[in-house]
């Protein structure tokens, strides 16, 4: 519950918390300091708490190590993307930072 009523104090609506705990349960069986830290990272990159990506980028960070993120910045740089590039793209679309290696088959 602490970790419900803190994401509804953050914007999002009950309607949304209850799609997300039957699509990403053990989300919400975090840490509530945990959560919290995705909320600040996300809101450092600017991610819109009212907007609808805002669960999506604090479950996308949930989703790995701050090493992970690293080497996926790392991976966008040098495709030759801005940190501005980066960062808008995560604003607008998260989950373009789960694909893992093996999603992206034998290319």
């Amino acid at each position: 519950m602490p970790n419900i009523e803190y994401l509804r104090s953050c914007g999002i609506s009950l309607s949304q918390i209850v799609f997300y705990v039957f699509r990403y349960p053990r989300f919400f069986l975090q840490k509530a300091e945990r959560i919290k830290q995705f909320v600040k990272r996300s809101d450092d990159m600017g991610i819109d708490r009212k907007s609808n990506m805002f669960f999506i980028a604090i479950r996308t960070l949930s989703s790995m190590s701050e090493e992970k993120w690293e080497q996926k910045f790392k991976l966008f740089r040098k495709l030759g993307f801005s940190e501005d590039d980066i960062l808008s793209t995560f604003r607008r679309t998260p989950r373009v930072y789960c694909i893992r290696r093996e999603d992206q088959g034998n290319h």
